[in-house]
């Protein structure tokens, strides 16, 4: 028996945005033009619907299985292989990913950006030889976590020295009341590892177990507010320093952060994190915007609220957004001996690259 890979081919480069989701980042002057009104959409949200466009693109795997004389398997069903897709970033295939097939094909998802990819199929005892591709190095991350929406790394953005590292922190919607985590999705989370959850939402003070601690994740319960009043509203900075403390820690990570839609306070969380990594203006909006894909409804930097963040932190003294960033949450509370551990954490130097 012999396995046959017919795709991806050898050496392939795969971009895992869709083409909907590259002509939404590309069309910068049609996102600019966007009204300031927020289109807000919490109920009945329809994750199987047309409007949903924040999943990632699915990379395909077939392969073909060639019989030689002598050959004797045990429950092969003619034209299904019970077969599994292995993903490996070593050559000798350790570590690998696992996904089924179906028929004589398989899909993978939530593969990292910017990576070289070893492949092969195993079927029964046999496997096929190894195949590299590679992944686009181009963000954002997108993520199928089944049940969600919303839901990417924040990493493989660059940054003023490097680039901020994946798999690290992890952004998106929340697991219960509006949408629901499946099953499938939970094993999903699992393999990503999360073992922090930072959850923002005030009005959740009623969820005693969160489905993500069904992973072993630890559920950081922290109500903020999004915005202009996350610079403004003093009684939310404790909500801000807890969210650095936990980022300055080696053992939170992987952390998953979270609000209802991962659009408001998540996505003011997100800015004012990358603001201070060092991220340029245009990476965050976009960012931002790209919310917008997802059926939590539009976001524009036009909004008035969104602006007026932007305002208030333009304000704080520093000659670039990373300055003015770190100016602020100076002044909020957060220590620089938190702040300098959340840098060397996250950001990936170009020297080690």
């Amino acid at each position: 028996m012999k396995i046959q890979i017919i795709r991806p081919a050898e050496n392939a480069v795969l971009d895992l945005c869709t083409p909907e989701q590259r002509r939404f980042l590309a069309d910068e002057a049609g996102r600019a033009a966007v009204s300031g009104e927020l289109i807000y959409k919490w109920d009945d949200l329809d994750l199987s619907g047309p409007n949903e466009y924040s999943l990632p693109a699915e990379i395909e795997v077939s392969f073909r299985l060639v019989h030689e004389k002598g050959d004797t398997l045990e429950g092969e069903t003619a034209g299904t292989p019970q077969a599994l897709i292995l993903v490996s970033e070593y050559p000798e295939m350790k570590d690998c990913l696992v996904f089924p097939t179906k028929g004589h094909s398989g899909k993978l998802f939530n593969l990292k950006i910017g990576t070289a990819y070893y492949l092969c199929v195993q079927y029964d005892r046999f496997r096929s030889a190894v195949r590299r591709f590679s992944t686009l190095d181009a963000a954002p991350r997108c993520l199928r976590i089944d049940g969600l929406t919303n839901v990417r790394d924040f990493g493989g953005h660059p940054v003023t020295d490097g680039r901020v590292r994946q798999g690290m922190v992890y952004r998106g919607c929340e697991t219960e009341r509006h949408v629901f985590l499946q099953y499938s999705g939970l094993q999903q989370m699992k393999a990503l590892g999360i073992r922090t959850e930072f959850d923002m939402r005030g009005e959740a003070t009623d969820v005693a177990h969160s489905l993500l601690e069904l992973t072993g994740a630890r559920r950081i319960f922290s109500p903020a507010w999004p915005y202009r009043e996350m610079v403004t509203a003093k009684q939310f900075y404790p909500s801000i320093r807890r969210f650095f403390r936990i980022l300055s820690q080696p053992g939170s990570y992987p952390i998953y952060f979270h609000c209802w839609g991962g659009a408001d306070r998540t996505g003011s969380y997100a800015y004012l994190l990358g603001a201070f990594l060092g991220m340029n203006r245009k990476t965050l909006v976009d960012e931002y915007e790209f919310t917008t894909l997802s059926v939590c409804g539009i976001r524009t930097r036009n909004a008035v609220d969104f602006a007026g963040m932007e305002q208030l932190l333009q304000a704080y003294p520093g000659e670039t957004l990373s300055q003015k960033a770190t100016a602020f949450l100076l002044d909020a509370g957060v220590s620089l001996s938190c702040l300098e551990s959340v840098r060397r954490l996250l950001i990936l130097s170009s020297d080690d690259a």
